[in-house]
């Protein structure tokens, strides 16, 4: 989903996904649903990198997240062989 504000009337514009931006695009028009604007590429292309890098940065703490906490898991299960040996 991307949301930004329209250049000629300020106001939220909200597109769902890139299925419909490529639909819009294949007819040739994507406008502002406010005030009928059309709305540049340029603005599109450059919010759907923004969405992109948003998604890499989260999956890859998601990660780190997942990978700390398997490492924290093995150095407790070792520990407690070495306890117990």
């Amino acid at each position: 989903m991307f949301e930004f504000a329209c250049d000629k009337c300020g106001k939220t514009v909200i597109i769902e996904d890139l299925a419909a931006i490529a639909k819009d695009k294949a007819r040739g028009i994507t406008y502002c649903p406010h005030c009928h604007a059309s709305i540049a590429d340029e603005k599109i292309v450059a919010h759907a990198k923004i969405r992109a890098t948003e998604m890499i940065h989260t999956a890859l703490d998601s990660l780190q997240a997942r990978r700390k906490a398997s490492g924290t898991g093995a150095t407790t299960i070792i520990r407690e062989l070495q306890t117990h040996s």
